[in-house]
């Protein structure tokens, strides 16, 4: 593995980055860990649930798992990953794919009535 595709952040501080500029894109009502909480990364101090970090030897393969709204879902999709891709980037990390799974919708009939 060359020092270009190398971890030179913990990957639960890089998951961390990705959960928080995800969480906050329009459209995004939160990341899923799946119904076992199989989609995570896991380190010392915790875990991101919806976030899963894999090292490969031509870089850091991502996927994330978001709750979206009912909006346009390709659009959307497109915003994650170039999110993700500006982010982890700029944290000097090589990507070589990030994969978004909309793993659930919500609506304004799934709010509480108040």
């Amino acid at each position: 593995m060359n020092s270009e595709s190398r971890l030179t952040t913990s990957p639960l501080t890089l998951a961390r980055i990705v959960a928080s500029s995800v969480g906050a894109l329009d459209g995004v009502v939160g990341l899923s860990p799946g119904r076992t909480g199989e989609v995570a990364t896991h380190g010392p101090g915790g875990e991101v649930g919806g976030v899963r970090l894999v090292q490969t030897t031509t870089g850091l393969t991502v996927e994330v798992h978001v709750v979206a709204q009912l909006r346009p879902l390709p659009e959307l999709a497109r915003l994650v990953r170039q999110t993700v891709l500006a982010q982890l980037t700029a944290q000097g990390q090589r990507v070589s794919r990030v994969n978004v799974v909309i793993a659930d919708l919500k609506t304004e009939s799934d709010s509480p009535q108040t």
